[in-house]
């Protein structure tokens, strides 16, 4: 990991390939010299540890201690970042209760509203029953969590005691 510092314009990362490329008609070896490559505006990038937190992306390495190293931006979600992931699970969950009868989705198991069969007529009323509450609440939640009268949930488990439960009629 590379990077090129000309003259304070950073490129990174930069390649041993770039560095062929910019320089036509020097030959390098496979592994060149520490000292070649600096002499020609290339640095070694030491790594670092990628940090925790909602959103991580690498950034432009830092010079310290004589040596550039690998920096990153560390920051959390935003409300509408968050209420998507919210909103995923919530989707989810209700995908994989119909997978529990063996249709693709909850879209899937809505879709026999009309069979002529009556158990998948009655399993699609109640997938059409559970979706609407199901969304409903978590519509409601995410709601007072816009309007700030609610903390943004930290993921599905802090909500799930308070949508429907999710279990097949008898």
């Amino acid at each position: 990991m590379y990077l090129k510092n000309d003259n304070g314009q950073i490129t990174y990362p930069y390649t041993l390939a770039q560095l062929r490329k910019d320089t036509p008609g020097v030959s390098l070896p496979d592994k060149p010299r520490k000292e070649s490559l600096e002499s020609r505006g290339v640095f070694e990038v030491v790594a670092t540890p990628r940090p925790d937190g909602d959103v991580v992306s690498e950034t432009t390495p830092v010079f310290e201690d004589g040596a550039w190293k690998q920096a990153w931006d560390v920051r959390s979600h935003t409300v509408e970042e968050k209420t998507i992931l919210i909103q995923r699970q919530v989707q989810a969950r209700l995908d994989d209760f119909a997978k529990t009868r063996h249709y693709n989705s909850i879209l899937s198991a809505c879709s026999y509203a009309g069979s002529t069969v009556q158990k998948f007529a009655d399993e699609a009323a109640y997938c059409v029953f559970l979706r609407d509450q199901t969304w409903a609440k978590a519509d409601e939640i995410l709601g007072d969590v816009r309007a700030g009268s609610r903390a943004m949930p930290a993921g599905i488990e802090d909500i799930e005691a308070e949508l429907p439960a999710m279990a097949w009629p008898t």
